[in-house]
């Protein structure tokens, strides 16, 4: 028997509520379904709930069947898997009939608008990338204090060919141009979709999305897949030479592949699971933690990694310049001018304990003040500490404390008091004192870039001298195994307890007082100037200027709104 045409084929519809209707009454009541649903998602959205719309398709007796068939070909499918179950449940997850939707109220975790200011008090650009609805995106970002009150939102939204696009990306730019009255700077946030942002993200439009995102205060990025997420996170970190540092902050599944594209990955244990936690760097329960783990822990890495470094170069300088100028007034001979044991125990014994502990414990400011004055973290933003004035500064330091050791010692050692029978002191004698020396300048110089003395530093610095100059007594009484070790022998007697003993004693004083006066001198001329940076509302940080989007040297910090949740 035929069944008839213009019947369904489905009992216990819920929209035909088990009646047999027309098709045509079908199509009817399920666009006026569609509109009521769509209506109210809209609506639920606009409270910042997150929404999810459930559907249902009406199928002929034999189309299921033949649906199922293809999907569990695609499943044992050996080759191009996963397109051939994309194929499959695109033809099943068709002419889909919305029926209901629902709004799932997730509230904001604490401290999450005072974290975002802090953050972008301290010179970080926030953008929020999330897969969310733009009114519940929109929503969620004035709740969270990424978007002001107040306000102004460009919209990117809705851009169905590039054309289009590029003409709203022009028209915004040319409409900010024209609000910026002299110096003033107008405020105002970006909210793009994920059909805009492909085209955005084009060759041809890179600039000016970038140029448009640069000047924002805040921007949002909505309705993204997971690779759309990493796609900006790129694009950030190539926008100019060098890129940005990125940071990228997530804690469901979808957010692992902006994680993995970001510079740093912070993952949050979360509701959605541990994926985003697994695939990153570092992983925090709240988001709130994020404040201490850049404010204070990131404040006080990257002082005391650059610190490290300079002090590594500067120290090695010092030794080095000081066999420099010996082999120029030696005529670069082979003869060096320290014993051998001398160049082995420098780097590896005397002078690398204390440089550890304080880059380990050192602290340039207390933890309470690095949360609660942001600003503080500009002072180290853009690499400032390993900058090149910065560098030669250093290495100006070291090139003055080794002329000024080497040619003090050089004036000792042939124009000083001479010892019994006219003799001046020896080349190892010689050598001794400047290594002394060397030693003692460096250490010091070590207690003069500290901010935090501590009891365990300090203590390091004191036992690290005191057995030194017991193991230089060890070498002047007994013979080392080494090629030079008996030349040793005496050295430090003659220094310190023969007849040229004051003069040695005055004249190491006095060199160390030569060397580190312009160190000292240089610090109180730094702390002096040491004050807060104007605040981020101050015109001048822009110095007048747009800049331009290959010039953008920002911080970036990247998170979807349901790590605020």
């Amino acid at each position: 028997m035929e069944s008839l045409p213009n019947l369904p084929k489905l009992m216990g519809d819920p929209l035909l509520d088990g009646l047999f209707v027309s098709s045509e009454e079908v199509q009817t009541r399920a666009a006026l379904s569609n509109r009521r649903v769509c209506d109210s998602v809209t609506k639920l959205s606009s409270f910042g709930l997150r929404t999810l719309v459930e559907g249902v398709r009406l199928l002929e007796p034999g189309v299921w069947p033949s649906l199922q068939e293809k999907l569990n070909e695609a499943r044992t499918n050996m080759e191009d898997r996963a397109d051939a179950l994309s194929k499959a449940y695109r033809s099943i997850e068709r002419d889909l009939m919305l029926i209901g939707c629902t709004g799932v109220e997730d509230r904001l975790q604490d401290d999450v608008p005072e974290t975002l200011r802090a953050l972008r008090e301290a010179g970080i650009q926030i953008w929020v990338l999330t897969g969310d609805k733009e009114e519940t995106a929109v929503n969620v970002s004035f709740l969270a204090g990424h978007f002001a009150p107040g306000l102004s939102i460009v919209h990117v939204t809705k851009q169905n060919d590039l054309l289009k696009c590029s003409t709203t990306l022009e028209t915004q730019l040319r409409a900010i141009e024209s609000t910026q009255l002299g110096n003033t700077k107008f405020h105002y946030g970006i909210v793009v979709d994920g059909q805009s942002l492909n085209f955005a993200l084009q060759t041809t439009q890179k600039a000016k999305f970038l140029l448009l995102c640069h000047d924002a205060d805040a921007v949002l990025c909505c309705r993204l897949t997971p690779m759309q997420k990493a796609e900006v996170v790129r694009l950030v970190k190539h926008s100019c030479s060098p890129g940005p540092i990125t940071c990228a902050i997530g804690d469901g599944a979808n957010d692992v592949s902006m994680i993995l594209e970001a510079d740093v990955g912070i993952g949050l244990y979360g509701k959605e699971g541990r994926q985003a936690a697994r695939a990153a760097d570092y992983v925090i329960g709240k988001f709130r933690f994020l404040k201490r783990a850049l404010l204070f822990h990131g404040f006080n890495f990257y002082w005391r990694t650059a610190n490290v470094v300079l002090y590594f170069f500067y120290k090695n300088l010092v030794f080095v310049m000081a066999q420099a100028y010996f082999g120029a007034f030696s005529r670069f001979a082979t003869q060096t001018a320290f014993s051998s044991i001398y160049l082995l125990s420098y780097n590896v014994i005397m002078t690398s304990l204390p440089i550890i502990v304080y880059g380990i414990l050192e602290m340039r400011f207390p933890e309470e003040l690095l949360l609660n004055t942001p600003l503080l973290y500009r002072t180290v933003a853009r690499n400032r500490l390993l900058s090149w004035k910065n560098f030669l500064i250093w290495n100006a330091f070291a090139l003055w404390h080794s002329a000024i050791l080497f040619f003090g010692c050089y004036f000792l050692a042939n124009e000083g008091v001479s010892k019994p029978g006219g003799a001046v002191e020896t080349l190892h004698g010689f050598g001794s004192m400047l290594f002394s020396l060397i030693f003692l300048v460096v250490t010091i110089k070590l207690l003069l870039i500290a901010h935090s003395i501590n009891t365990l530093l300090l203590l390091t610095i004191i036992g690290t001298m005191l057995v030194t100059y017991a193991v230089f007594v060890c070498f002047s009484r007994v013979t080392i195994p080494v090629s030079d070790g008996r030349n040793l022998l005496g050295i430090w007697e003659n220094l310190f307890c023969g007849s040229s003993a004051m003069i040695n004693l005055f004249g190491h004083i006095f060199l160390l007082a030569s060397a580190l006066v312009p160190d000292i001198v240089y610090k109180v001329y730094m702390d002096s100037r040491s004050v807060l940076p104007v605040s981020s509302n101050d015109s001048s940080q822009r110095k007048g200027t747009r800049m331009k989007a290959r010039h953008v040297r920002r911080p970036l910090l990247t998170h979807s709104p349901s790590d605020m949740i």
